[in-house]
């Protein structure tokens, strides 16, 4: 076992990697809960905000706009789309729910800068992200994102072609 004193450069990947297997083991600590210690995720979107009226990336330009007080400058910047993308989402979101978001202190939540490959959807990259990195089963996932669980078994598994091509 490591000590405090030690610095983690005098560690091998491997005996790194077997370190936190230990502490998933003994602790039973998630991959999830290892990740938010070990990476530096930025803006954290609640996946209580996700409604069956908006689409998933209407609901994550509303919250941002309206929760975070961001710019739409800054949202586009985050999510790597053009300034007049997030201006038109937003504006529909608008239209559809008028209602401000509630956001509960025990959700789960996804990192926005997960949304920057452009090569998933934003429905793909949030059912990749919540089954990888949290271990959800599909019907979890269609809990928390307001979905059919066929739908998020089809997302999924679309996804996934998509990254292996």
């Amino acid at each position: 076992m490591m000590s405090k004193e030690q610095g983690l450069e005098q560690y091998s990947k491997q005996q790194l990697i077997d370190f936190v297997q230990q502490l998933q083991q003994r602790k039973k600590i998630s991959p999830a809960e290892i990740e938010q210690f070990t990476i530096d995720q930025g803006i954290l979107i609640p996946c209580c905000i996700f409604d069956t009226v908006l689409s998933p990336f209407e609901s994550i330009c509303a919250y941002l706009k309206e929760q975070q007080r961001l710019t739409y400058h800054e949202i586009a910047q985050l999510v790597k789309r053009d300034d007049r993308t997030i201006w038109t989402v937003y504006q529909h979101a608008v239209k559809k729910h008028k209602q401000k978001f509630i956001v509960k202190k025990d959700d789960v939540f996804i990192p926005v800068k997960i949304l920057q490959d452009r090569r998933l959807s934003v429905l793909e990259h949030l059912v990749r992200y919540l089954k990888d990195f949290y271990t959800l089963t599909y019907h979890q996932i269609a809990v928390l994102l307001k979905r059919d669980d066929r739908t998020i078994w089809t997302v999924y598994q679309r996804g996934l072609r998509k990254v292996k091509a």
